[in-house]
């Protein structure tokens, strides 16, 4: 697992390596430092720009799966969980999270189902004994076997 501060760190090192290399070519063809430290300065610009783009790529897109999880979307899940760095660890953690809440706004759901089924038959029953009430029927007549 090549964790992203060796990925930093292998950066910086580069950056000097080439730098100080470049430095020495300077020395032994006499070639003026401006021109080498120009050319060090953009090849080091480019090397970080390639190196940060492939770290900040998977930030973006949890990123945007976290913005949609947190408006109640459960479907979208993170790519590179199976990488084996930092990134991959917190692309795991937000796929985890996101199967726990889906189960959880599903079992909410069952339930505010379920209550709202088990409280219609009290509800109807009620209703229809206020309705005799105001009809001035009182008490429910009682149905014998056979007839209706």
């Amino acid at each position: 697992m090549i964790s992203i501060k060796t990925k930093l760190g292998a950066l910086v090192v580069g950056a000097v390596l080439l730098t100080s290399c470049l430095a020495l070519v300077a020395i032994r063809t006499s070639t003026e430092f401006r021109y080498i430290t120009i050319f060090a300065m953009i090849a080091t610009l480019l090397i970080t720009q390639f190196v940060a783009q492939s770290l900040t790529a998977p930030l973006d897109e949890m990123t945007t799966v976290a913005g949609t999880i947190s408006r109640g979307d459960f479907s979208r899940r993170v790519r590179g969980a199976d990488r084996r760095d930092e990134l991959g660890d917190l692309a795991s953690t937000i796929n985890r999270m996101a199967d726990d809440l889906e189960a959880v706004d599903r079992h909410r759901k069952e339930l505010v189902a379920n209550v709202s089924h088990e409280l219609r038959t009290p509800i109807a029953a009620l209703r229809a004994v206020l309705e005799n009430v105001v009809d001035g029927c009182p008490r429910p007549i009682p149905r014998r076997c056979g007839r209706p």
